[in-house]
């Protein structure tokens, strides 16, 4: 049996950075042509192909691998950190690294065969488990067209090009991660978008450089007619006074959260171009398309993006969702203030925005979880370095699983109901996030979701708590979900992002 670590990455935490060094400060053996039960003790490149999924996430190769006694292990770097567990031959591996990119020890038969392992992804709002196969090689995969050395390639030329031009300056961020934006020669704006696509935005009558690498994708302003396919980017649009930029978005007038959106849609301005899954081509392509703005959920249709491709159309992914701190989400709109000329607005709405996340709700000292019931019966709770934890920390509250290793990290977790009650049922307030259950009308309602619930003090206090379904949507409003969150967390009325259950 061959046993290999992976490391999933897309966060460059310091903690990731020193393992990647101590990886390259050792030693490490070329093999040629050498089986695994002939390997001797030591470290050694391992070549690696990934296969399956969205074709968008790719494994570093060559690894370094470890022999011992005759068991090999090897680290390997993904391109996202968005998996919190794989299965392997029915068996489910956790992360055995308390921080930093999650690391997986799984076994693998062995080599110069096909693997097939399930990852889960927490990208979306709830878990997806994605099919891989994973060929491991003490050979070279130069042959195979592999995701890995695509993207080998793609990173050689840009950074090439970022080698032949001068960096002039940045976009101040404070927080946010997934996104960078810099500028080269005083003329060329580069935006980066998780580490992975590649933009050179200009302007109506902005140059664009010869040497452009095909790896980056040009975005030739105006941009008056973009398709926006989620209520949180349209947010950003609204803030900044942009809407009339938009052209099509992917839900319908009656399912609009914006009273400026619905309006436009009503005259006309904006329509509807069917679901970010299945949208109409014919009438984007009539009716004119500068961009259309994506979000993580496309990575599960990946053939959309490759029919926006081939009609050529630029499309973006918004990842402001990955962000780890409310800040950083709101922050995205610097990037959207980029898109619609509206810079100046975008740093003027943010630093308000900031401001009034950053007054001081008084720190409440109570205990509360924010969680959801599956229809399976599964529990399922954020990790506690998600944004929302970290929202009920900013306003006051003290969340449940701020101190439990087992819930380090970004994104959900679900859990058995037991385990559940065990942590909360002394827990003083209880969330419940009906945006994906649906909603909940009375006390009784979530009792018969869960009849050991009742046993828990926030229960007997009558301090349970639903969501609105604009709680997501409304991602420039996170100062105001704080307040709301910090007058439940007082015992004071809410009314526009909770209810409390009678």
């Amino acid at each position: 049996m061959v046993v290999l670590s992976f490391v999933l990455s897309g966060c460059n935490t310091g903690a990731n950075s020193d393992f990647s060094k101590e990886l390259e400060a050792n030693t490490t053996q070329n093999i040629d042509n050498t089986t695994s039960d002939v390997l001797d003790d030591g470290q050694y490149e391992v070549y690696t192909l990934l296969q399956g999924g969205s074709g968008k996430a790719h494994i570093n190769s060559p690894c370094i691998c470890n022999v011992d006694n005759g068991e090999i292990t090897a680290t390997i770097t993904w391109s996202s950190s968005n998996y919190d567990y794989m299965i392997v031959n029915g068996e489910k591996y956790f992360p055995i690294n308390e921080s930093g990119n999650s690391t997986f020890t799984i076994p693998v038969e062995e080599f110069d065969k096909q693997i097939s392992v399930i990852a889960d992804t927490v990208a979306m709002s709830t878990p997806h488990e994605i099919e891989y196969n994973i060929t491991f090689s003490l050979n070279d995969f130069l042959s195979e067209d592999s995701n890995e050395q695509s993207e080998s390639e793609e990173d050689a030329s840009i950074k090439e090009w970022r080698s032949s031009h001068t960096l002039t300056s940045k976009m101040e961020l404070k927080y946010a991660e997934n996104f960078h934006v810099t500028y080269y020669d005083d003329k060329y704006c580069l935006l980066e978008i998780n580490g992975t696509d590649y933009y050179l935005v200009v302007d109506e009558n902005g140059e664009i450089p010869t040497d452009l690498p095909d790896s980056i994708t040009v975005l030739k302003k105006p941009l008056n007619n973009i398709y926006v396919v989620s209520s949180a980017s349209v947010n950003y649009f609204e803030h900044l006074n942009a809407l009339d930029k938009m052209a099509y978005t992917s839900f319908k007038k009656e399912d609009a959260k914006s009273e400026k959106l619905i309006s436009l849609m009503d005259s006309g301005n904006i329509k509807y171009a069917g679901k970010y899954s299945a949208p109409d081509y014919e009438m984007i392509i009539s009716g004119g398309c500068d961009l259309v703005v994506e979000n993580t959920m496309i990575n599960h249709s990946p053939d959309v993006l490759e029919q926006f491709k081939k009609l050529s159309i630029n499309t973006l992914v918004d990842y402001s969702s990955h962000e780890a701190t409310p800040y950083g989400r709101m922050e995205w709109i610097k990037l959207y203030g980029l898109l619609t000329d509206n810079e100046d607005i975008a740093v003027e709405v943010f630093d308000s925005k900031e401001a009034l996340m950053k007054d001081s709700f008084n720190d409440t000292g109570k205990t509360v979880a924010y969680f959801y019931i599956t229809d399976a019966g599964g529990v399922v709770v954020r990790k506690n370095q998600d944004y929302i934890a970290k929202l009920i920390e900013i306003a006051g509250g003290k969340y449940i699983f701020a101190s439990d290793d087992a819930y380090k990290g970004s994104g959900t977790e679900t859990i058995q109901k037991e385990a559940f009650f065990g942590a909360v049922s002394d827990c003083d307030i209880l969330i419940y996030n009906t945006t994906i259950s649906g909603d909940l009308k009375n006390k009784e309602a979530l009792i018969n979701k869960c009849e050991v619930l009742k046993d828990i003090k926030a229960y007997k206090n009558n301090n349970i708590y639903c969501t609105y379904d604009n709680i997501y949507l409304s991602v420039m409003e996170l100062p105001e979900i704080a307040k709301d969150f910090n007058d439940a967390f007082n015992g004071k009325d809410v009314s526009k992002y909770l209810y409390r259950l009678e």
